[in-house]
This record gives structure tokens, sequence and C-alpha cells, in this order.
């Protein structure tokens, strides 16, 4: 399962990283790029200066990333877990695809239960 917050219990995580890299252009180029980690942003612009501007993402294995088209976790979204060259590739909706789109972003980050332990978890803490 990913999680937001590391679950309770005896768990390892999986990631291979920690965090996901956003890049203003394809092919992970460009002059600004910004990493984070897990988490919510609900609004880019506000806290990075760069709502709208995403073109490439790399996402390591053990983590996901949900990009939403509008702040606040509204409009088109779509769920990533592996890297991502060219937003254009991907399609939004019927009208079009998400090059320069994102405005706000879940990250998560996957974990395994170590021992038989009870996991306690919080409704918005992962998605399946």
């Amino acid at each position: 399962m990913y999680y937001m917050s590391a679950p309770s219990g005896d768990v390892e995580s999986l990631a291979s990283k920690n965090y996901i890299t956003l890049y203003e252009s394809d092919s992970w180029g460009g002059d600004h790029y910004d990493s984070f980690g897990k988490g919510e942003i609900t609004n880019l612009e506000d806290t990075y200066e760069s709502e709208d501007n995403y073109s490439s993402v790399k996402v390591p294995s053990g983590m996901k990333v949900t990009l939403y088209q509008d702040k606040h976790y509204k409009g088109d979204q779509i769920t990533l877990t592996r890297d991502e060259k060219n937003f254009k590739d991907l399609k939004r909706g019927r009208r079009g695809n998400w090059g320069d789109q994102a405005s706000s972003i879940r990250v998560y980050e996957q974990y395994r239960v170590l021992s038989c332990a009870t996991v306690t978890e919080n409704q918005y803490d992962y998605l399946y």
C-alpha cells in the first residue's frame, strides 16, 4: 500500500528514494525543477511559484504521485508510479494532455509490514 505518512507498527519503506522530482521541460530538462517528499501540495504556485509549469517527472520505485489539474485537488487527475518523459504524451480527458497542467499534487510512499502488528490507517493516508 501507498501512504502519505509512515504507518504505525514494524514497517519498511519500499522506495528507492523518498521523493519525486517534477521538471519544467520534457525529457527531465529545463532550468527549473522541484523535488517533493510524501505529502500534499494544494497549490503549486503558492508554494513553488510554478503552477502549471511541469512537463516531466521522475518517480522512483516505491513512490507514487497524483497530479491534479486545478488547485486543491480538483479537476482532472492522473496517478503515476514511474518516470514520465513528456506529459504531452499523457491524455487528459477528451480535450487535452498533461503538458503544463499540474496545479496540485499528492505524493505517496509504499511500505511493507515486517511483522503481524496492526497497522492503523487514516482514510486519507493511502490510495488503492
